[in-house]
């Protein structure tokens, strides 16, 4: 089986240095961001094998554009692909008790 290249975008960069800098400085759990942001960054890792295993989000036109995402605790993971060149990209990663519908209509692939 082929391995795909995973790629995180700044965009879900930012995403990931905000959810740790929020649970370190604002709750005070350096510890547990740290290990938050270590169990998000292993499952966003293992898209490189079937990456495709995940649902397409429902809504278009992110549907047509084969945005897919994924659970990791309380946090969604979004990303695409692209088969051809066997390529993942991560665009954002939330807090699943926001408005979904509205983070995802600012996702930009």
């Amino acid at each position: 089986m082929k391995k795909w290249k995973v790629t995180i975008l700044p965009g879900a960069e930012d995403d990931l240095d905000g959810i740790y800098s929020y649970i370190a400085t604002v709750l005070l759990e350096p510890v547990t961001a740290g290990r938050l942001v270590a169990r998000i960054k292993k499952a966003i890792l293992s898209l490189d094998e079937m990456p495709e295993r995940h649902r397409l989000y429902e809504k278009e036109p992110w549907h047509s554009k084969g945005l897919r995402f994924f659970s990791v605790g309380n946090f969604i993971v979004f990303y695409h692909t692209t088969p051809e060149i066997n390529k993942v990209f991560i665009d954002s990663v939330v807090y699943g008790g926001r408005d979904i519908d509205r983070v995802v209509k600012e996702i930009i692939m």
